[in-house]
């Protein structure tokens, strides 16, 4: 036997936390290769360095003479190390239950190992060993130490396999103390009952729920509470209603005082009509943990939405359809049943006139309950058609992103892979941006406008999962936020990704909202058909979410891409581009006015315009080359020009050929070499964009009102003074307004005097 080792060795060596605290598996995260890692790392350079056994948790933990563990410090032994260290991690997800009944059975076997050998101190098997040959034999310490065992879980795994706890599945009423809180439990079941019906479904999922249109993640006992109320309100109102008022520590962490520190409830007998009269018993009341728990226990259904949530239009009005119908239906039937009572308890005076007129009332209420049937009906209709429209299109736009990210994940050659992207317009952005300290009086100002589109590249591969976006920013004196510019935003991110520089032999994807003055417009169209037609992509779809559910990836990105611009002070173009560039899944560009161009004045001398009519209803755009396959299409029917639009992706496809006729105002008809030679030649024919320019009125209020209020040395830079045209023509407008305002007030004054003195008695009346 070896001696005890030193106390300062002890000391130093003695860990203050155990490996398998820190390993969760059921973590996102958790990985298993690296958790066997570091847990072998451990039992090697730690576990096995101690020599000697300690004493497990829940007693003195000394140190004993054993010293059964060293082997695993061997170089011989790293292998055995290594199947221990991979137990452990399994061990380490296993439940309470079977850790317990694993213990129990370790222990049965080492009583079985000391009846054959009395005399053996090192029993037990050691973990993850498949056969106890003998060679490989610890003490109960180093095992307990292994597991991470103390003294009371061994001493409940020696009760048995089947022990369970007395107080194990008994809660609330069947425990010590719920059978004392029984009045109270009972109130808080009134208080949910009640609380259910201040409910209001989502207009959404009623739609959803009316249309038999519900996904398999509804829950169709759920019960949604309005986003103003909150779980701490209602915990707050139930111990009012109780007679206490709570008190908090902290408002912002809510925080709750002790129950003996809540106020009493004021009396209201000055009230017309008290709820709290003088004398009224004041009840007892519980945490807020405790009713929390008693919530997530009994009425998890009940649940509130978030106040970002937002609603579809459409599908609120169609929710306002089905319950004011419903109302009047219900209140009909209602009717008609009084009116046939009434006209059974008449008895033998049916054939009175009064009778007679009760069954010409009845019949007309049946008439009007079937006429709102038919009516609701309609509604149903409409609703269901809506419903699943923007279903197929989210399924179709989920499964596009899914096919994209496969090739990745699947090594595909770039050339090969389907590309898909998404594109949005997003929230204007300010300059100056006072953020952090906000002067009073910007609230009524109107700064320069910074227009910003996002493109998002959604095939990425499946270890990543972090979408990529290229955002496009320009002032509102360098261009609009037309079709035009986004045709020109979209040929920019193109040459940037460098898809102009090598062969694509897939299909390119669009995913946008159903935004028609940016994204579903011809121009748009039209753009996507000239680069199928340069050869640029065999196909390109255009694919657009239902209005009012276009929550998208841009979304998302934007937020992240505002992150630091809702904490700063930004007081000039160039520090705001240098804010939005810092984000790492963003990569910002500045468009300069010699980049937008008029793509819709040379569309018209090539294209035709698309067809209207069904155009607003279209939610899928297809263009494709002769040669490449299309599902559910006729090849004969497509070439470059025509443009293949679908409702949505599981409806029929309509053609619509943009090649220009004899007939066509605009557009020309050309032989196929000339037409070849102008669709080449197409970005050396756009002609630029002429800026907008800043507004008079914007350039003087930058300069009188934005100005004071910068650093001295951004103010010639963000705020320049305009030329005096400018300011005498502003001058000119306000005296103008103010005198036309003056004129109104005398109007306005003269014609009450008028209207009073009409109104007064004349002498010859008296």
């Amino acid at each position: 036997m070896l001696s005890l080792p030193k106390k300062s060795y002890l000391i130093n060596t003695m860990s203050t936390k155990h490996i398998l605290s820190t390993i969760k598996p059921k973590d996102k995260n958790f990985s298993a290769a690296d958790a066997v890692n570091a847990v072998h790392e451990w039992l090697v350079e730690d576990f096995a360095l101690r020599r000697n056994c300690r004493q497990p948790s829940g007693s003195n933990q000394r140190y004993t003479r054993c010293t059964c563990m060293t082997f695993l410090a061997e170089e011989e032994n790293r292998r055995t190390s290594l199947f221990v260290a991979e137990y452990l991690v399994r061990y380490a997800g296993m439940t309470r239950e079977v850790k317990r009944d694993l213990l129990y059975e370790w222990a049965k076997v080492a009583s079985l190992v000391q009846s054959i050998d009395p005399n053996n101190d090192t029993p037990y098997m050691l973990p993850g060993i498949p056969v106890a040959d003998g060679q490989f034999m610890i003490c109960r310490n180093a095992l307990l130490n292994l597991l991470s065992e103390g003294r009371k879980s061994w001493k409940t795994a020696m009760k048995g396999p089947t022990f369970i706890h007395g107080g194990v599945g008994k809660t609330g009423v069947e425990s010590g103390r719920g059978k004392n809180n029984l009045e109270v439990y009972e109130s808080l079941t009134i208080f949910f009952n009640e609380l259910k019906h201040e409910a209001a479904p989502f207009a959404t999922r009623l739609i959803r729920d009316e249309t038999g249109r519900t996904t398999r993640d509804d829950n169709p006992d759920e019960v949604v509470l309005a986003p103003h109320l909150s779980k701490h309100q209602c915990y707050a109102q139930w111990c009012y209603l109780r007679g206490w008022k709570v008190q908090k520590k902290s408002s912002a962490l809510t925080t709750y005082n002790s129950l003996s520190d809540f106020t009493p409830r004021p009396y209201d007998d000055d009230e017309d009509i008290p709820l709290w009269p003088d004398g009224a018993e004041r009840m007892k009341v519980i945490s807020w943990p405790t009713f929390f728990r008693f919530w997530k226990k009994k009425y998890s259904y009940i649940k509130i939405r978030k106040r970002g949530a937002d609603t579809c239009t459409d599908c609120q009005v169609l929710c306002h359809e089905f319950r004011t119908r419903q109302a009047r239906i219900d209140r009909r039937r209602q009717a008609t049943g009084r009116t046939l009572r009434q006209d059974d308890d008449d008895g033998d005076s049916s054939e009175s006139e009064d009778s007679t007129l009760s069954v010409s009332t009845t019949e007309l209420d049946e008439e009007e309950v079937e006429e709102e049937v038919e009516l609701m009906a309609d509604t149903v209709r409409r609703a269901r058609k809506h419903v699943s429209d923007y279903q197929i299109q989210r399924k179709y736009a989920r499964s596009t992103i899914d096919l994209g990210r496969s090739d990745i994940t699947n090594l595909l050659p770039s050339l090969l892979r389907r590309k898909v992207l998404t594109i949005d317009m997003g929230q204007n952005l300010c300059l100056p941006n006072f953020e952090a300290e906000q002067p009073g009086d910007t609230f009524y100002l109107s700064p320069l406008t910074v227009l910003l589109f996002g493109v998002v590249d959604n095939a990425v591969s499946a270890a990543d999962r972090k979408d990529r976006m290229n955002a496009y920013i320009w002032r509102e004196d360098q261009g609009d936020r037309g079709a035009n510019n986004i045709a020109s935003c979209l040929l920019m991110d193109l040459k940037r990704r460098g898809w102009f520089n090598s062969p694509n032999f897939s299909e390119l994807t669009y995913i946008a909202d159903n935004c028609g003055g940016q994204n579903k417009n011809k121009i748009v169209v039209r753009f996507l058909m000239w680069l199928v037609e340069i050869k640029l992509f065999p196909r390109i779809r255009l694919l657009f979410l239902v209005k009012g559910h276009t929550k998208n990836a841009a979304d998302r990105m934007f937020n992240l891409l505002k992150l630091s611009y809702h904490n700063k002070d930004i007081f000039t173009y160039e520090q705001l581009y240098e804010t939005l560039n810092t984000n790492q899944y963003v990569d910002v560009f500045k468009m300069l006015p010699c980049h937008f161009h008029d793509h819709r004045k040379w569309q018209d001398t090539v294209y035709k315009t698309p067809a209207g009519g069904e155009f607003n209803t279209t939610h899928v755009f297809s263009i494709s080359a002769p040669n490449y396959s299309i599902q559910g299409s006729n090849r004969q029917q497509v070439t470059t020009t025509t443009l293949l639009k679908q409702d949505n992706n599981e409806s029929i496809v309509r053609y619509d050929n943009l090649l220009p006729t004899t007939r066509s105002r605009k557009a020309q008809r050309m032989n196929p070499e000339e037409r070849a030679r102008k669709i080449a030649n197409m970005e050396e024919e756009l002609v630029q964009l002429v800026p907008t320019g800043l507004k008079p009125i914007k350039q003087v209020e930058l300069y009188s009102k934005w100005r004071p209020l910068l650093p001295e040395e951004f103010r010639d830079t963000m705020c320049p003074k305009p030329s005096e045209e400018v300011i005498n023509l502003i001058k000119e407008r306000n005296k103008e307004k103010r005198r036309t305002s003056t004129k109104q007030k005398k109007l306005k004054t003269a014609k009450e005097i008028s209207d009073k003195n009409s109104e007064k008695p004349s002498s010859n009346d008296n």
